[in-house]
């Protein structure tokens, strides 16, 4: 089963690259691709009234699987607002899914842009005075939009108030950060290709960790893993991209002028990709995972190439069935055993096999197996969540099938 997330803008028809989330799980099957989530997603954050413009999360299943979302809670998403340009809007949505029985944050966000030195050739430092603070101050909201962002994703990890469990994250974005120079008089400012193609990657590489700046300081770049390190929740980069996402451009020839021989390409998955030698390549599109959730596991991220503009970057993740939940569907998996959960009392519990369970008596249940005395069925004393004794039980026979 293979499905994904639109994590990414969509506000602009021709803008199709972004981040995809995908899952791979048994019972679930997710797809989003960018056409179809662009109209569901309008339809679905207006009706929520999280509407964010240019930002949109969606999810659907493709098969009759409980994927729970609940509109109606104030707490099931977050939106933050950051600032608009006049084609998109940036900021951040947030919401929280029931997946296979697992509590899960999905989020996108859409970075602020903007760097010193952003044109190619333009003094940096600038002698101007308003125009660097015009770029540091770009780069400054652009960390505050990545903190509010996880903001809003840490207050729904703690708002998850479904039998305590514990809450996982999955968070795509153009979050905007460019390539800069990490140290010297040009700390700070934008670097471009120089035609030596293993000699740009590597300086490219060496600053993919930096988000932006602060205010306060131009020399105090501030890197995606610090502010990370800052909160509880154990998020990590997916990696697997070697070559930047943007900004991708058609392959120019040397004759076209001495500028485009110093057009950055680079190499990667067997294919050759070009950039615009007018901007600074960087991996703007990024996306971040829960990395201590063992029922979360995702692989390395793959991109889909776009010849101009961004490439979409696309996750699979496996979220592993919470057997110990009934609508995950646990209650399927005992009936095929042939099993029933049976108690004395709450805390009383144990697993029975068909060969050690009464038959009914009951007309309606004719022949039906069901727990001897002075057992009952659990949901006598439970009313959700399976025993933690049955649960065990059900775990340790179902790995030793699986392993047959």
């Amino acid at each position: 089963a293979v499905g994904g997330l639109a994590g990414f803008k969509i506000g602009l028809v021709a803008h199709v690259g972004g981040p995809i989330i995908g899952f791979g799980v048994k019972t679930l099957t997710t797809l989003v691709g960018a056409g179809v989530g662009a109209a569901a997603a309008r339809w679905a954050t207006s009706s929520l009234g999280v509407n964010c413009g240019g930002v949109a999360v969606v999810i659907y299943s493709l098969r009759k699987v409980n994927v729970e979302f609940d509109a109606k809670n104030v707490n099931s998403a977050r939106v933050y607002q950051s600032a608009a340009t006049a084609t998109t809007k940036k900021g951040s949505v947030a919401a929280r899914f029931g997946i296979n029985g697992r509590q899960i944050v999905i989020a996108s966000t859409h970075g602020t842009e903007g760097v010193r030195g952003k044109i190619r050739g333009s003094e940096c430092p600038a002698s101007d005075e308003e125009d660097s603070k015009k770029a540091l101050k770009n780069e400054n909201n652009r960390v505050k939009d990545f903190e509010k962002g996880l903001g809003i994703i840490n207050e729904l990890c703690n708002k998850t108030n479904t039998d305590d469990k514990e809450t996982g994250v999955l968070w795509g974005g153009d979050f905007n950060p460019r390539s800069v120079e990490t140290n010297g008089q040009k700390i700070g400012c934008a670097m471009f290709p120089t035609g030596s193609f293993e000699a740009d990657l590597a300086s490219f590489q060496a600053s993919r960790d930096i988000l932006g700046s602060r205010a306060t300081d131009a020399n105090d770049l501030v890197k995606f893993t610090d502010v990370l390190a800052s909160t509880g929740l154990d998020l990590r980069e997916a990696e697997g991209l070697k070559c930047p996402t943007y900004k991708k451009g058609k392959q120019k020839v040397a004759d076209e002028g001495a500028e485009h021989s110093q057009q950055f390409q680079c190499f990667e998955d067997g294919s050759w990709m070009y950039y615009k030698v007018s901007h600074s390549p960087s991996w703007t599109d990024r996306i971040f995972h829960s990395s201590s959730k063992p029922w979360l596991e995702c692989e390395n991220a793959h991109r889909v190439t776009h010849l101009s503009d961004h490439d979409a970057v696309l996750l699979t993740c496996v979220v592993k069935t919470d057997r110990t939940d009934l609508c995950s569907g646990v209650e399927g998996n005992v009936d095929q055993l042939g099993a029933r959960c049976c108690c004395k009392s709450a805390e009383d519990c144990v697993l029975k096999f068909k060969e050690d369970l009464a038959t009914s008596k009951n007309p309606f249940k004719l022949l039906g197996k069901v727990c001897p005395d002075p057992y009952h069925n659990f949901k006598r004393f439970h009313s959700r969540k399976l025993p933690e004794a049955c649960a065990a039980a059900l775990n340790m026979k179902l790995a030793t099938l699986d392993k047959s």
